[in-house]
């Protein structure tokens, strides 16, 4: 009860009991051309490799083993919720639909931050995409816990 796990989705559904889990919320390293090195400088240490051998289909192929095994411990009335930056939502959205079914997908939602500089030759990427999906017809939503209040800041 009230428990929040973080690590590899295949390890922590293998630890949690089917129909046991409120709430996925996804937030996996995303597929990249390149690495990415502190400070973008090539003579920089690499903070992370996030590329994959195969490319898209291999990482997508990762990626659904992972949704699948968490939609397994979901509850009836439990959502999943996973974060996609770049261009490549839509193939997200896909695979969703496939393992929850489009009919259960019930919004998405977007995080837009200002940080970085701006493209000069097309509009800037800078938001990710968070798709939403229930389990079921009923599922937990308290929309005024969420709600922005007052004017936005310019």
């Amino acid at each position: 009860m009230g428990q929040v796990y973080l690590g590899d989705a295949l390890e922590i559904a293998a630890k949690c009991p089917k129909n046991a889990v409120d709430l996925v919320y996804a937030d996996p390293h995303f597929s990249q051309t390149e690495n990415k090195r502190v400070g973008q400088k090539a003579d920089t240490e690499l903070t992370f490799e996030d590329r994959w051998q195969g490319g898209l289909h291999a990482y997508l192929a990762w990626l659904e083993g992972r949704v699948r095994g968490m939609r397994v411990v979901l509850k009836p009335q439990g959502c999943f919720c996973c974060t996609w930056t770049g261009m490549w939502c839509i193939t997200l959205k896909l695979l969703c639909d496939k393992i929850f079914g489009a009919e259960r997908f019930q919004n998405e939602l977007i995080w837009y931050y200002q940080t970085g500089g701006a493209s000069k030759g097309r509009f800037s990427r800078k938001h990710d995409t968070i798709l939403l999906y229930s389990m079921g017809e009923f599922f937990y939503f308290d929309g005024k816990s969420v709600a922005i209040r007052g004017r936005p800041r310019r």
